[in-house]
């Protein structure tokens, strides 16, 4: 059940990633760039933990304006070569929309989370019954032999208020 929910829940991420990332690029546009900058490593960024380097650069907006800025490079770069970047419709930049494989590989994630907390729910939960299981059963014993046992032994009942109960 973990793995058909886990399964539909990705299936139900993908298609709504996969309608948000085809809306995207009508508000993206792309903007011819040059670099003021050669690219450099900036820790502790967005970019860096995308595998990015930043560099200074200009372009034209969308409205035709110049623009200014840092940007994301995926690779280093030099000062005055060329790139293209998508831009906002105010001319900021933006995030390229993400990839297919992008968007199967998070679904698959997300489905593989859902799988695993519900396994792990699940597993608990019967832990939980197979002990409460193991104590009733302990218990029911426990009353078994308490009336089998002076039977067995042939001895008397150890139980308060039995009259034939052996007095020491």
């Amino acid at each position: 059940m973990a793995a058909l929910l886990g399964a539909g829940y990705a299936r139900a991420e993908l298609g709504s990633a996969e309608r948000h990332a085809a809306e995207a690029p009508r508000d993206l546009h792309r903007a011819d760039t040059v670099l003021r900058t050669a690219t450099r490593y900036a820790a502790g960024t967005a970019d860096a933990a995308a595998g990015r380097d930043r560099a200074g650069a200009t372009w034209t907006s969308p409205a035709g304006q110049p623009a200014t800025g840092t940007i994301g490079r995926p690779r280093p770069a030099r000062a005055g070569s060329t790139t293209g970047i998508p831009v906002g419709d105010s001319g900021q930049p933006a995030d390229a929309p993400p990839s297919t494989a992008d968007l199967v590989s998070d679904a698959v994630c997300f489905s593989l989370l859902v799988f695993g907390g519900l396994s792990v729910l699940t597993a608990c939960g019967l832990g939980h019954r197979l002990t409460v299981l193991d104590h009733r059963a302990e218990a029911a014993w426990q009353r078994a032999w308490a009336e089998l046992e002076p039977v067995w032994t042939g001895r008397t009942s150890r139980r308060p208020g039995n009259g034939d109960a052996r007095r020491d």
